[in-house]
């Protein structure tokens, strides 16, 4: 019978999170992935004879949801929104935000985005948005009795028993979500040998500026990319990966603002690439800029410290907190961009220390360990 009950998307976390809940709980748990669609295929989860692909609303077993003693949401997604219905009161709910599930319900899109981002934004969604379908929007508003979206978050969020932001310091705004009662817990997917593996060291002169982490209007580009410019920088390329995200009109908006701001110095990245050719563009870089005002790209910004980069963020994304906390201290952009800055020995030898206290794998596994034990499942 199964006892753990994963509902995840397909993502590159999907294997950690087969690996270490078969490590503890072996043969107990179901992974169900949620897909776009029915013609759509698992494509980064490696393990997929150990997955169940489903679409929205569309559950492959919902005696397995009534049976199960525990339920681990990978995120909050809105494929989810009925599985609450079929838990046993006395089963157990987990839920780990991304980021994607929080932030959007409890901050304002001007706390998320800064000036020039907003300013496409604004455009965006007023092309997207045409009269007629403002007009139906109302109707369907007026006439449905269906539940919202806003309403089925709510009661799910009020079911959850146990949550584990991303990192702690986004615990006080997860807090402010309506419904809200869970326990923090503490989750990773990852330890930083995983994350830091295929690193090789800083290139011996890396002259190069690293910005963002993806394709996303949360990076802040445009406003990063302005300030990055006018401190000026005597040479080097300004890489910024672009190969996911959101969608086609904010690539062309990035690339077309790169190119303005740096010229031919603008690298952007829009393939993916295999990790090894990767890890090789970081280690060109000894600046790297996350603009981020929420959290978002914690795997990249640990690369990026673990290789000695100078690491600007904007001091209100909960990440900069976090490492205040844990002992490392990251420049903050919100203040100053300096192009000189460069990380000495000693300092890297302190940063890679702190690292590992916090995300080695002696230490992620005893978390993973005491949420297995919160399950009641032997």
């Amino acid at each position: 019978m199964t006892s753990c009950l994963h509902l995840m998307n397909d993502s590159i976390f999907g294997d950690f999170v087969i690996d270490e809940f078969e490590r503890l709980i072996p043969g107990q748990n179901l992974y169900w992935v949620v897909l776009p669609s029915t013609d759509a295929s698992i494509q980064y989860i490696r393990q997929r004879e150990k997955v169940t692909p489903f679409v929205p609303g569309c559950y492959p077993d919902p005696a397995a949801c009534r049976a199960a003693k525990a339920v681990f949401f990978h995120s909050l997604n809105g494929g989810y929104a009925d599985v609450m219905n079929f838990l046993e009161p006395s089963a157990k709910v987990f839920w780990f935000p991304w980021g994607y599930d929080i932030y959007p319900y409890c901050w304002e899109k001007t706390k998320i985005y800064q000036p020039l981002t907003f300013g496409f934004y604004s455009e965006w969604m007023n092309r997207r948005t045409t009269l007629f379908k403002k007009i139906m929007r109302l109707i369907s508003r007026s006439l449905t009795a269906k539940r919202t979206r806003k309403d089925w978050r709510t009661s799910a969020i009020a079911r959850v028993d146990y949550c584990s932001p991303i990192v702690p310091t986004e615990y006080p705004i997860v807090q402010t979500l309506p419904g809200f009662r869970a326990k923090p817990v503490r989750f990773h997917y990852g330890t930083i040998e995983s994350v830091v593996r295929d690193i090789p060291e800083l290139t011996e002169s890396p002259e190069d500026i690293f910005i963002g982490n993806s394709n996303t209007m949360a990076s802040n580009h445009a406003d990063a990319f302005r300030r990055v410019a006018e401190t000026g920088f005597p040479k080097g390329k300004i890489i910024v990966p672009l190969s996911y995200g959101d969608g086609d009109d904010y690539h062309r908006f990035v690339v077309d603002r790169g190119k303005y701001y740096f010229g031919p110095r603008f690298f952007p990245i829009s393939e993916f690439m295999n990790l090894k050719e990767y890890c090789r563009i970081l280690s060109s870089c000894r600046i790297a800029v996350f603009n981020h005002m929420r959290q978002q790209g914690l795997g990249t910004v640990m690369m990026m410290l673990w290789l000695g980069a100078a690491v600007y963020l904007n001091s209100t994304n909960p990440i900069y907190g976090h490492l205040i906390e844990i002992g490392i201290s990251p420049r903050d952009f919100s203040r100053s961009f300096e192009t000189h800055i460069r990380v000495d020995s000693d300092e890297l030898r302190i940063i890679r220390q702190h690292l590992s206290n916090e995300y080695g794998e002696v230490t992620v596994r005893a978390r993973i360990k005491k949420i297995a034990d919160l399950t009641g499942v032997h």
